[in-house]
């Protein structure tokens, strides 16, 4: 299977607009969501050869977990800042380090980033993003145009849990509280 086939157990994206799921025994009317309704599309990127210090600059400066790495306008790899740290010395800044632990943070970010980069079209139901994030075992895909290829955003499992508990009653606040499931006794939050 290619990296953009669908996968054999997705959804057809041509099916009607709503399905209906079951959930504890009740039927719920959910609309079709695809990924261009979640997405972020504010997408953070570096070139091949920028240095390992500049991503950890962007990833410290956006507070992002994942940066795509592009060549000539084209999706080239995905570096995340686990990759960053895992390549950095563990001395640097402390007592200890020396110019080789300085060294790892100039080279280019194209010796730590993933290759072979799972990506999804915007018009994609979620189902299938959900799919491929699993299969591939990534934490996140590039949204790509299906003409060419251009990037238009950024799928990760946070977009996707996020989604999740807007849609199913939970309070993403700082306050921590969720909104009581079906059933469950209301109580009052101080």
């Amino acid at each position: 299977m290619k990296p953009d086939e669908a996968p054999p157990d997705t959804p057809n994206p041509t099916e009607p607009d709503a399905e209906t799921i079951e959930l504890d025994d009740s039927a719920v009317n959910v609309p079709a969501v695809v990924v261009r309704d979640i997405m972020t599309r504010g997408v953070v990127t570096l070139g091949m050869d920028r240095s390992v210090s500049e991503a950890k600059e962007l990833f410290e400066e956006h507070g992002l977990h994942h940066l795509v790495v592009m060549e000539r306008g084209a999706v080239a790899g995905i570096v995340s800042d686990r990759d960053v740290l895992r390549w950095i010395s563990p001395f640097v800044g402390k007592m200890s380090e020396q110019p080789r632990d300085l060294n790892r943070l100039e080279h280019p970010v194209h010796q730590i980033m993933s290759r072979g980069v799972i990506t999804i079209e915007p018009d994609a139901p979620l189902e299938m993003a959900a799919a491929r994030l699993i299969r591939h075992r990534v934490g996140c895909l590039p949204v790509t145009l299906p003409d060419g290829g251009r990037l238009v955003g950024i799928l990760t499992w946070r977009d996707l849990v996020r989604w999740m508990a807007e849609h199913h009653g939970m309070d993403l606040s700082d306050r921590g509280q969720t909104a009581p499931s079906k059933g469950a006794p209301k109580t009052d939050a101080a």
